[in-house]
C-alpha cells in the first residue's frame, strides 16, 4: 500500500484544520455563561444522573425506542463504529501502514462494509419516508453521502487499489474540513448535552434511585 508526499500533506492539512476550528468551538463553548437552575429542594442525585445519561447509550433495553426496534440500534452502533474504524485507519495508513496485516485488514474491511450498509440504509429511510424528509435539512443529506463516500473509498484504499488510496485521502481532508460545519460536529457536544441532561434529570428526581428502590 503506497500512498504519495501529496496525499500525506492533503491529510495533515485536514486534520490540522479540523482540530484548529475544534478548539475555536470549544473555546466560545466555554465563554459562555451558564444558564442558572432555578429548582429549589433538590430531591435526586446530580451523579446518579449524570452516570445514568451517559450509559443509557450502552444499554438499549432502557430506552422504549431502541427495545421496539431493537435493529436500529445494532444499525446505529455498527454504523458509528465503522465511521470511527475508518477515521483511525486513515492515520495508521499515513503513519504506520505495516499494522494492517492481512488478518487486521480482513477485520477493518468487515466493519467497514458492514458500516456502509447500515449507512446505506439510513440514508434510504430518510429519504424513502415523508416524516423524515420533513425533519431533514439538505446538509443531513450531504453529511450522509459524505460519510458514505469515506467508508467506500476506505474499502477500496484497504484493498490496495492505488486510485481507491488516491480517493480516500482526497475524501478524507475533505471530510475532516467539512466535518466541524456539518451536522456530524454533533460528537463534540456529546459530553455536554448528556452532562447537563443528567445533572437536571438526576437533581429533580426524576430517575429511580438505587438506594430507596423507588422513584424519588
Amino acid at each position: 500500500m503506497e500512498f504519495t508526499e501529496l496525499e500525506h500533506l492533503t491529510h495533515e492539512i485536514g486534520t490540522a484544520i479540523l482540530v484548529l476550528l475544534y478548539i475555536l468551538r470549544l473555546i466560545v463553548l466555554f465563554r459562555r455563561r451558564l444558564a442558572q437552575d432555578l429548582a429549589s429542594n433538590p430531591r435526586g442525585d446530580i451523579l446518579r444522573g449524570v452516570v445514568d445519561a451517559f450509559v443509557t447509550i450502552v444499554m438499549p433495553w432502557k430506552m422504549e425506542s431502541t427495545r421496539k426496534h431493537w435493529m436500529r440500534y445494532v444499525e446505529f452502533v455498527v454504523f458509528h463504529i465503522g465511521v470511527f474504524i475508518n477515521i483511525v485507519i486513515s492515520f495508521v495508513i499515513a503513519y504506520a501502514p505495516h499494522v494492517l496485516t492481512v488478518p487486521v485488514r480482513s477485520i477493518v474491511l468487515a466493519f467497514l462494509a458492514a458500516s456502509l450498509v447500515a449507512g446505506s440504509s439510513r440514508l434510504y429511510r430518510r429519504a424513502s419516508r415523508p416524516e423524515m424528509r420533513v425533519i431533514s435539512s439538505p446538509d443531513d443529506y450531504i453529511a450522509m453521502v459524505m460519510v458514505l463516500l469515506f467508508l467506500s473509498t476506505g474499502i477500496l484504499a484497504l484493498l490496495g487499489w492505488q486510485p481507491g488510496i488516491v480517493a480516500y485521502f482526497v475524501i478524507a481532508a475533505f471530510f475532516l474540513v467539512y466535518e466541524p460545519f456539518s451536522k456530524i460536529r454533533h460528537y463534540i457536544y456529546y459530553p455536554f448535552a448528556r452532562y447537563f441532561y443528567g445533572a437536571a434529570f438526576g437533581k429533580r428526581g426524576v430517575l429511580q434511585m438505587s438506594k430507596t428502590g423507588r422513584e424519588r
